[in-house]
Protein backbone atom coordinates (compact mmCIF):
# COMPACT_ATOMS: atom_id res chain seq x y z
CA UNK A 1 0.00 0.00 0.00
CA UNK A 2 1.21 3.35 -0.72
CA UNK A 3 1.72 5.16 2.82
CA UNK A 4 1.43 8.58 0.83
CA UNK A 5 -1.45 8.72 -0.79
CA UNK A 6 -1.96 12.39 -0.93
CA UNK A 7 -1.18 14.55 -4.01
CA UNK A 8 0.21 17.57 -2.06
CA UNK A 9 2.94 16.41 -0.12
CA UNK A 10 5.51 16.48 -2.16
CA UNK A 11 9.15 17.55 -0.93
CA UNK A 12 8.25 21.53 -1.40
CA UNK A 13 4.93 21.17 -1.96
CA UNK A 14 2.10 22.64 0.48
CA UNK A 15 1.24 20.56 3.26
CA UNK A 16 4.58 19.16 3.69
CA UNK A 17 5.91 18.99 7.54
CA UNK A 18 8.92 20.07 9.22
CA UNK A 19 9.10 18.88 12.53
CA UNK A 20 5.29 18.67 13.37
CA UNK A 21 3.18 20.81 11.55
CA UNK A 22 -0.33 20.96 12.29
CA UNK A 23 -3.26 22.84 10.48
CA UNK A 24 -6.99 22.94 10.48
CA UNK A 25 -9.12 23.86 7.51
CA UNK A 26 -12.65 25.09 8.10
CA UNK A 27 -14.76 24.59 4.81
CA UNK A 28 -18.12 26.04 4.22
CA UNK A 29 -20.73 23.55 2.61
CA UNK A 30 -22.91 26.28 1.53
CA UNK A 31 -20.46 29.45 0.13
CA UNK A 32 -17.78 26.88 -0.31
CA UNK A 33 -15.15 29.44 1.42
CA UNK A 34 -12.09 28.13 3.27
CA UNK A 35 -10.40 29.61 6.48
CA UNK A 36 -7.75 28.23 8.29
CA UNK A 37 -8.16 27.23 11.98
CA UNK A 38 -6.68 26.80 15.06
CA UNK A 39 -7.34 24.23 17.91
CA UNK A 40 -5.88 22.15 20.05
CA UNK A 41 -4.81 18.80 17.79
CA UNK A 42 -1.43 18.88 19.44
CA UNK A 43 -3.86 16.85 22.05
CA UNK A 44 -4.98 14.26 19.84
CA UNK A 45 -0.94 14.03 18.40
CA UNK A 46 -0.09 13.51 21.76
CA UNK A 47 -2.52 10.39 22.23
CA UNK A 48 -0.86 8.93 19.23
CA UNK A 49 2.63 9.56 20.46
CA UNK A 50 0.89 7.80 24.15
CA UNK A 51 -1.27 5.06 23.14
CA UNK A 52 0.08 3.84 19.64
CA UNK A 53 3.85 4.90 19.45
CA UNK A 54 3.25 6.67 16.58
CA UNK A 55 5.77 9.52 15.68
CA UNK A 56 3.27 11.79 13.69
CA UNK A 57 5.21 14.19 11.44
CA UNK A 58 2.79 16.40 10.33
CA UNK A 59 -1.28 16.74 10.82
CA UNK A 60 -4.64 18.30 8.88
CA UNK A 61 -7.41 18.66 9.99
CA UNK A 62 -10.15 19.73 8.11
CA UNK A 63 -13.43 20.42 9.58
CA UNK A 64 -16.84 20.71 7.04
CA UNK A 65 -19.86 22.90 8.47
CA UNK A 66 -21.58 26.06 7.96
CA UNK A 67 -19.41 29.69 8.04
CA UNK A 68 -20.82 32.35 10.06
CA UNK A 69 -22.26 34.13 7.44
CA UNK A 70 -24.25 31.07 5.72
CA UNK A 71 -25.39 29.77 9.62
CA UNK A 72 -28.69 30.27 9.87
CA UNK A 73 -29.46 33.39 12.68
Amino acid sequence: MNADRSPDRGQDGPGRATGSRQTMHLVCDDCGAVEDGEGPISELIGHLEGSYGFEPRSAELTVFGLCRHCRPS
